[in-house]
């Protein structure tokens, strides 16, 4: 029995020591972990510049109607830019933008808002149970790759926690393996804390939406690099 409680009180105390560093981390939206994402030219195909289409596919979901709103830096405030009942399970938004803004789409008028960024092109999202695959311009790209990066050092750091519990459980973690575990989480910690720091300084649209997203889950020590004037 001291050797059952022991193990229990080494988990207990590894799950304390990453708790901290991945918990936060660990809480992504559904959306954001399933989302496939694709790229057009930023111009678009067939469209003018300053021209934007977002073409809106929802499937096997109980949705009737979506919201289309962006954010407008100048006034740092919200705008509508309308709402659309589905039919058929499609609906669309066209119009003017000047440059890219950080826009949410909401299904139906009560739900949780999908955050991605409006160019002057045309961007198709498509909604069912699994996944939101999103084919846009450039600037989404970009911002859902790094979405997509972050999910893997997530998945990763999860894996390593299940390691160490495993060994744990069946007296397999030597002092060589452990201090391995704990050099792979501080590694990977540090590589998303490095990545968050330096796209919550980006001053650009994406910049702006990763801060919105994920600025919160910076640790204590990289806050303050936030804070260091560059």
């Amino acid at each position: 029995m001291p050797f059952f409680y022991s193990i229990i009180d080494k988990i207990a105390n590894f799950a304390k020591s990453m708790k901290k560093k991945f918990l936060t981390h660990c809480l992504l939206p559904l959306w954001a972990l399933m989302l496939s994402l694709a790229s057009c030219d930023s111009t678009g195909v067939g469209t003018e510049q300053g021209d934007y289409v977002v073409a809106i596919e929802v499937d096997s979901l109980k949705c009737d109607s979506v919201s289309l709103v962006v954010v407008e830096p100048a006034y740092n405030a919200l705008r509508s830019l309308g709402h659309r009942r589905l039919k058929n399970g499609k609906a669309s938004f066209k119009g003017q933008i000047d440059s890219p803004r950080i826009a949410m789409l909401k299904l139906n008028r009560a739900s949780k808002p999908f955050y991605f960024i409006l160019e002057p092109c045309t961007t198709s999202i498509t909604i069912d149970r699994q996944r939101i695959i999103v084919w846009g311009g450039k600037v989404n790209h970009e911002y859902f790759s790094h979405v997509r990066r972050r999910g893997r050092l997530i998945a990763l750091a999860d894996s390593v926690r299940a390691s160490y519990a495993r060994s744990l459980a069946d007296s397999t973690l030597t002092p060589g393996r452990e201090a391995w575990l704990l050099m792979r989480n501080d590694r990977l910690h540090n590589s998303l804390q490095a990545m968050t720091l330096h796209l919550v300084k980006r001053t650009d649209v994406v910049g702006a939406l990763y801060r919105d997203q994920y600025g919160a889950d910076l640790d204590s020590a990289h806050y303050v690099q936030l804070l260091i004037k560059r």
